[in-house]
């Protein structure tokens, strides 16, 4: 599955060549007898990015020249590369043939055909043939426009209003992958076509260029430009290219003499001060983990104020979403995984999009660790049972959304449909529990061995560890079923589980790890067994997987599950705490296929009310707000509200109690979660409270923006259920408040909670006054805190809302209003 679909003529050696055919498959791989060496892109970028400049009818538009270094490899007469919207000069274009300095007439170009349909293919007609082992020039000119948004892909416009003037500004960044870097120049737009890059890029006088290698130099060219040079990078795919032109600044830092850089908004730049730190860390530790230097003199990390993906760890040049650059403490939390270096898409790339789990997996389990090793923490690796594994859990047992983590890719659409949940997440799952199976060291040297061998190369997943084929290739995982032999033994057996169906009789079997561990204690260690196709007999220990690692569900027989709810009401410690979130979470999720009780899985959940930590919690609500949102018009969902009332009114009290108000130990998202719930279940002691904060924060806010600390002195983690409780018990005034606030403010995580608040409303009134307002204000781009994406996050929010029928009837009513004004 991983070679190349190659569309070439007969093998033998054939005194002329037939034109090629290309084939009605609606994904055409590009052939591999001419290769990409070198691409030497000249651009010159008509960027208006402040008041007073203007380019007329070229404004955010582009113009390329482009000299592309060929190898070919087989002897053939057309020529076939990616375009995709560039207006190319197909009169002067020309190919050259070159041999050392000496550059001769290459063969003519007799006919051109756009394929736009066809996965974007140019194709070019030559009068003669290519001869196999010869180098050669391909030469041309184009022009293009930059994409009005980061949804668009290639090079595209984002905006920010400059705060020291309240002018709207431009810049111009790149979204390349997965197959956008055809919008910027023609190319060889697939993995595993990797070449080197020269950029010169000419842009407004007043603006910074930034590419995936250092400037060489820049200088003044002509009246209002700059003309910007980079040194040539390592090869490297075409979908890592990177460009920004704006007229940010930046923070600097260094590490072993590589210039490390963190650009922003001068307004904002005093806020990266955290990024910067975590950036020098965390190259550190990538260095020190897979034993390999990093290879280029700089690192640039540049927030955008929009991108369609979280973030794109470019090589050199790592450009994010700008809200996860930030951090403010008590206003923006931190994201320190985003911008971390993915030396798996850069320095080893996957040979084609089937094995995109390969840098995507790897990408963010060893982000999760780079940031708690900056951090010095241990935060976010506790919590990968629920970030990585229950998260794919979601979608990979769903049979109509589940799908292998290397599969054929047949279609242009599917390339796209591959960045999803699986993708990320259960492939960093399993990477996590083949680490523990193999221990960790033995992991990290298998690391190394595969950088090494596969360093500025291509990769496909049947080199990597061929333990992982099972998980590789098959849909989905299964559940694991012990039942009793006797007091001693219990037998495991395994079948491909599907959420909402009976267990498969797919023959399809994982090689699973069973972790289990005989001590008296939760933190002795682990034996592994594996269980292949046939079941496999254990000693009856009480848990199985006892620390969460394994990427499968558990059901155990009716006296292990009494003993295991025996432990949690008596000893709640004796249990890993990702093992009691894992026990809640498959005991929900089996009962929903009926081989357990609920009744069951409700009486393990009553051990909650002691509970000191997140992520049980959070577990169970998952579950409950399922349920509750499937029964909200029957009759007895008020039992389910009375179950949930009396196991948090004493967390209630104990979380908000003067003693524990301001206890670090306690988590920050366990007192929002209690808040959350009792007041979405009205409460009073909690209702309460948060009129009396609400009432104080209008007050003391008056004339300030909410993120200001001086006026709210709310805990930022109890901003959103504040808000959004009092919208619901206040009046109109209260609303427009809020909206006012949501208006001017600049901090996206503030302006979220914001959000959460107004749609805290039960008036279907004032829900539809909201969209009204979203809809006159949606290009109005100078207002600070207005973003259109919040428009669709807006709407997302009441999904869980009471009045989700009432706001999904307005949107019917008024369709045709939000069709005609919605971009």
């Amino acid at each position: 599955m991983h070679l190349f679909v190659l569309c070439l003529g007969n093998d033998r050696e054939d005194s002329f060549v037939l034109l090629r055919t290309i084939p009605e498959d609606p994904l055409i791989r590009l052939p591999t007898d001419v290769i990409p060496i070198h691409y030497e892109l000249h651009l010159k970028t008509y960027l208006p990015y402040k008041n007073g400049i203007d380019y007329g009818e070229k404004n955010f538009t582009f113009d390329g020249n482009l000299r592309l270094h060929l190898l070919c490899r087989q002897t053939t007469n057309v020529l076939l590369l990616h375009s995709k919207s560039l207006e190319i000069d197909y009169d002067k274009a020309t190919i050259w043939m070159v041999g050392g300095t000496i550059r001769l007439e290459g063969p003519r170009i007799i006919g051109w055909k756009e394929l736009a349909g066809r996965n974007d293919l140019l194709e070019m007609r030559l009068d003669r043939a290519l001869l196999p082992g010869r180098n050669y020039i391909l030469e041309l000119g184009y022009k293009a426009k930059i994409g009005k948004n980061s949804q668009e892909g290639g090079l595209y416009q984002s905006h920010y209003l400059n705060g020291a003037n309240g002018e709207n500004r431009y810049i111009a960044a790149t979204q390349m992958q997965p197959l956008d870097a055809r919008k910027m120049l023609p190319c060889f737009d697939e993995p595993s076509f990797k070449a080197e890059f020269s950029i010169s890029v000419q842009h407004p006088d007043g603006t910074v260029a930034l590419s995936n290698a250092p400037i060489e130099h820049t200088r003044n060219v002509e009246r209002g430009w700059t003309l910007s040079l980079f040194e040539k990078t390592p090869k490297m795919a075409t979908y890592l290219l990177a460009l920004v032109i704006s007229d940010f600044q930046y923070r600097e830092a260094s590490y072993n003499r590589i210039k490390i850089r963190v650009w922003s908004q001068t307004s904002k730049l005093d806020y990266t001060s955290h990024a910067l730190e975590v950036s020098v860390r965390s190259l550190k530790y990538f260095e020190d983990y897979f034993g390999i230097k990093y290879p280029l003199k700089k690192l640039d990390i540049f927030g955008v104020p929009s991108l369609r993906v979280a973030a794109m760890e470019n090589w050199g040049l790592i450009i994010c979403r700008q809200q996860n650059l930030f951090y403010i403490e008590g206003v923006q939390a931190r994201r320190d995984k985003q911008f971390v270096t993915d030396w798996f898409g850069d320095l080893v790339t996957m040979e084609w999009w089937d094995d995109l789990w390969l840098n995507e997996g790897f990408a963010t389990i060893m982000g999760m660790k780079a940031a708690d090793y900056a951090e010095n923490s241990t935060s976010r690796t506790s919590q990968l049972f629920y970030e990585h594994t229950v998260k794919a859990f979601r979608f990979d047992q769903v049979a109509h959304q589940a799908h292998a983590l290397s599969y054929k890719i047949s279609s242009v659409r599917e390339v796209a449909r591959r960045f999803d949940r699986i993708t990320y997440l259960k492939a960093a799952a399993v990477l996590r529990m083949v680490e523990h199976t193999v221990g960790e060291n033995i992991f990290r040297e298998g690391l190394r061995s595969f950088l090494r061998n596969y360093k500025f190369k291509n990769a496909r997943s049947d080199d990597l560890i061929r333990f992982m084929d099972s998980w590789t290739y098959q849909t989905g995982f299964p559940l694991i079923q012990l039942i009793a032999l006797n007091s001693t033994a219990v037998i495991a057996s395994q079948v491909q589980f599907f959420y909402l169906q009976e267990p498969s009789s797919n023959p399809s079997s994982w090689k699973v790890p069973l972790f289990i561990n005989g001590n008296t204690t939760n933190n002795g260690s682990e034996d592994v067994l594996i269980l292949e196709r046939d079941s496999v007999i254990l000693p009856r220990y009480q848990i199985v997987d006892p620390k969460a690692h394994g990427y499968y569900r558990i059901q155990y027989d009716p006296e292990t599950y009494e003993n295991i709810i025996c432990t949690l009401l008596t000893n709640i410690t004796f249990i890993d705490l990702a093992s009691r979130a894992r026990l809640l979470e498959d005991a929900f999720t089996i009962a929903r296929t009926g081989l357990i009780s609920f009744e069951l899985a409700f009486r393990m959940s009553e051990y909650l009310v002691e509970e000191k930590e997140y992520l049980p919690l959070l577990v169970f609500n998952n579950h409950l707000q399922h349920l509750l949102l499937l029964l909200r018009n029957h009759n007895k969902s008020y039992l389910i509200r009375s179950f949930i009332l009396e196991m948090l009114e004493t967390q209630f009290h104990r979380l908000f109690s003067p003693h524990f108000i301001n206890n670090a130990d306690i988590s920050d998202t366990l007192r929002e979660f209690a808040m959350v719930q009792l007041c979405q279940w009205n409460y009073p002691p909690c209702i309460g409270h948060s009129l009396r904060e609400f009432s104080r924060v209008r007050s003391a806010c008056r004339d300030r923006k909410m993120s200001d600390q001086k006026c709210n002195k709310i805990p930022p983690e109890l901003r959103g259920p504040v808000y959004s409780t009092a919208i619901r018990h206040g009046n109109i005034d209260d609303f427009d408040f809020l909206w006012s606030k949501y208006l001017i403010e600049e901090y996206d995580s503030e302006r979220g909670r914001i959000l959460s608040g107004l749609v805290g409303t039960t008036d279907i009134k004032l829900v539809e006054l909201s969209l009204n307002r979203f809809i006159e204000n949606i290009r109005n781009t100078t207002l600070i805190g207005f973003n259109p994406e919040d428009f669709y996050a807006f709407l997302l929010k009441f999904v869980r809302s009471p009045i989700l029928n009432d706001v999904v009837d307005s949107m019917k009513r008024n369709f045709r209003m939000f069709a005609n004004k919605i971009p």
